[in-house]
């Protein structure tokens, strides 16, 4: 099983999609829907500096045969309490409309890994 844990759908286009597009909808292969929201807990420091914290809105394990997606932010802190690599996600390749904002959509999701 598959849970997208951004706080929206995540469109996965195909290769041959180019990095900025008029509209993305001719490209979309896959459309997944969102689960829900899992992002970091944020404490304003003052002075423009604010401290991320523990992922929340997910589980506290990930269940066996899933896999979760998740912005990059949120898996790095996720694998750094111990979740295996093998239960994330993270979209890669984002594509961008003309207009200069993002699509919505990416060309693949990854598995992230910590350097060692």
């Amino acid at each position: 099983m598959q849970l997208n844990y951004t706080p929206h759908v995540i469109n996965l286009v195909e290769e041959g999609c180019p990095d900025v597009v008029d509209d993305v909808a001719p490209y979309i292969i896959d459309t997944i829907p969102s689960s829900g929201s899992g992002r970091l807990t944020m404490t304003d420091l003052g002075n423009g500096v604010v401290e991320y914290g523990r992922p929340e809105g997910l589980p506290v394990r990930p269940a066996s045969n899933t896999t979760y997606i998740v912005a990059l932010s949120v898996a790095l802190q996720l694998l750094a309490l111990g979740w295996p690599s093998e239960a994330l996600r993270v979209p890669q390749d984002d594509i961008r409309l003309t207009n200069g904002t993002r699509a919505g959509a990416a060309r693949r999701l990854v598995q992230p890994r910590l350097a060692r």
